[in-house]
């Protein structure tokens, strides 16, 4: 596991100047308060999937996948059924 899991849900997804680890999805949302910035423990995931968070776009549910800390702005929801990350479906620019 390369990226470790950030409080508010996703895993880090960027670097502060200091060279700590963040959430840049969150930063800028006041509802999470500091969880974008603080590191939490790893959820198991062997057992859960994810799927595409655009899944209510043209293509409706797809991308289910296996739930991993390094899918790309993967995103933990242990109070749901699957997880969420971007399967790249609408381009990456």
């Amino acid at each position: 596991m390369s990226k470790p899991m950030m409080k508010c849900g996703h895993a880090a997804n960027g670097v502060a100047p200091d060279g700590a680890p963040v959430c840049v999805i969150c930063a800028m949302i006041r509802s999470v308060g500091e969880d974008w910035r603080e590191v939490a423990d790893a959820p198991d995931l062997s057992i859960r999937t994810a799927i595409c968070s655009l899944r209510f776009g043209p293509k409706g549910i797809h991308g289910m996948t296996p739930s991993a800390i390094d899918l790309p702005f993967f995103e933990h929801r242990p109070k749901e059924a699957q997880d969420f990350y971007y399967c790249g479906c609408c381009g990456w620019d």
